[in-house]
C-alpha cells in the first residue's frame, strides 16, 4: 500500500478529528471467464467489503487498498481512477484485462511520483 502525494504542500488537520482513515478500494472477483474489478471508496472497509460481496455472485481474489487520513484525498483519487482507466463495465465496475492493470500501474506510478500537472488534475476535476 502506498502513501499518496499531495499536489500542494499544505498544512491541515485531518478532516475525521478520530483519525480514522478513508479507503479507496479495488477489488477483483474471477468469473472464470473474466476478471471484474470494482473501484470505490469508504471509511469502514470492513462493513462495506461484506456488502459488495453479498451483491457479487462471484467470490473476491484480491482486494487492493489505497489508505489515507484525508476525505478529499480519497475523493479525488476514486473519481481520478474513474475518469481515467479504460474498460469500464458498468457503474464502478470494470473489465480486469492485462490493458487495465497496465494503465493503472502507470496512473499510480504518475500520481506517487507527483507527476500530475495542475492543469491536468483541472481537467479532470472540471
Amino acid at each position: 500500500m502506498g502513501r499518496m502525494k499531495a499536489t500542494k504542500s499544505i498544512d491541515r488537520e485531518p478532516e475525521d478529528k478520530s483519525g480514522e482513515p478513508y479507503f479507496v478500494y479495488l477489488i477483483s472477483c474471477n468469473t472464470g471467464s473474466s476478471r471484474p474489478v470494482k473501484i470505490g471508496k469508504t471509511n469502514n472497509l470492513a462493513r462495506r467489503l461484506p456488502n459488495i460481496q453479498t451483491g457479487c455472485p462471484y467470490k473476491f481474489t484480491h482486494v487492493f487498498t489505497i489508505t489515507s487520513v484525508y476525505h478529499e484525498e480519497v475523493v479525488g483519487l476514486e473519481k481520478l481512477l474513474h475518469q481515467l482507466l479504460p474498460a469500464r463495465l458498468r457503474g464502478e465496475w470494470y473489465d480486469g484485462s492485462e490493458t487495465f492493470f497496465r494503465a493503472l500501474h502507470r496512473l499510480l506510478e504518475k500520481i506517487n511520483s507527483g507527476r500530475f500537472t495542475l492543469e491536468e488534475i483541472d481537467a479532470v476535476s472540471g
